[in-house]
Formats: C-alpha cells, structure tokens, sequence
C-alpha cells in the first residue's frame, strides 16, 4: 500500500487525534508515525493499522455511521495531498459524472490494492464495481460519497448494494 494512503489517513486526516497508547500499537503492527513514512507497506500491516484505528477512535464495534464518517474524513485527508490537490481541481472542473467514469484511473492512481471499474446506469446513477480487499465496505461508501460530493454534486447517496465475487459493489446517486 503506497505511501500517499497513510499521509492521507495518518499524517492528515488523524493528526493529533490517536493518543500514546494507539500509536505505540500502530508501531508494534509495523507502522511507526514517529519515522517518515516508507514507500509502501505491506497489504497486512495497513489493515492491522486500520483495525487499529478504528477500535481507538470508535470502540470495538463501530457502527456503520462510524465507518462512514472514517471513510468522509481519510477522502478530506486524501484531498489535503499533494496528489490529492492536484486530482480534486480536475474533478471540480469535469464533474461528478466525468469523475464517476474515471473512478477506475483514479483508484489505480491512488493505491496498489484496489481493483475498479464502473458502470453508468443512468443520469447521475452509477454502479462502481471495487475490490478494495479491506472487510469494511461502508468506509469506501463514505470516501465515494464524500469524493462525489467534492466534485460538486448534490444530493449524494452511496449504498454497499452487494458483494459480487471479489468486489464490492456500491450503487451511487445524486441529484441531477
């Protein structure tokens, strides 16, 4: 998993809100945020870091809400990037639509793991079919919903509709 993911959720999104405790058992899991980031992290030690994460910020069992609002606030944290600067001033300008047909791109762009394509349903209807490997799907509904919204759609709604071999899929609407 690429470096840019942990700036994103770690450096950005979390900064100063993981105590002492959860960050001596991110560094017990592989990932030590006293060092700079290495270039990438092997796929166990992300996941590790994450269920970490979770459980410091939200407990044992965090809701779906929870998961969601993660997903909201590592997309910010994303968008904080250089990268992810770069990417939201063209998803601003082509738009929501146009944004939606490049998910594939921009998910290889973004990590190593995840695997993308898109259908297009209707007016501001999309399926985007993710193999995003984690066991959390409502955190990609909440990054989907909030990266839509980022590209100027109103009225954004994103559903885990189902799991289809190995992706996810996620039904995304928003208001024409």
């Amino acid at each position: 998993v690429f470096k840019g993911t942990f700036d994103a959720l770690f450096l950005r999104a979390l900064k100063g809100r993981l105590d002492a405790p959860s960050l001596a058992a991110l560094k017990t899991a592989g990932l030590d945020l006293g060092r700079e980031l290495l270039p990438a992290y092997p796929y166990p030690v992300f996941e590790e870091s994450l269920r970490l994460t979770l459980a410091a910020l939200y407990g044992p069992t965090p809701t779906v809400a929870q998961y969601r609002e993660f997903g909201r606030v590592w997309t910010d944290g994303f968008f904080e990037t250089f990268m992810g600067v770069a990417l939201i001033g063209v998803l601003k300008i082509i738009g929501p639509r146009r944004s939606m047909l490049r998910s594939a791109q921009n998910y290889r762009n973004i990590n190593n793991y995840a695997d993308a394509r898109v259908a297009e349903l209707g007016p501001a209807h999309f399926e985007l079919f993710l193999a995003d490997r984690y066991p959390w799907p409502e955190i990609s509904a909440g990054s989907l919903q909030r990266s839509v919204e980022l590209c100027g759609a109103r009225q954004v709604v994103t559903r885990h509709a189902r799991l289809e071999g190995t992706h996810n899929v996620y039904d995304v609407t928003w208001a024409p």
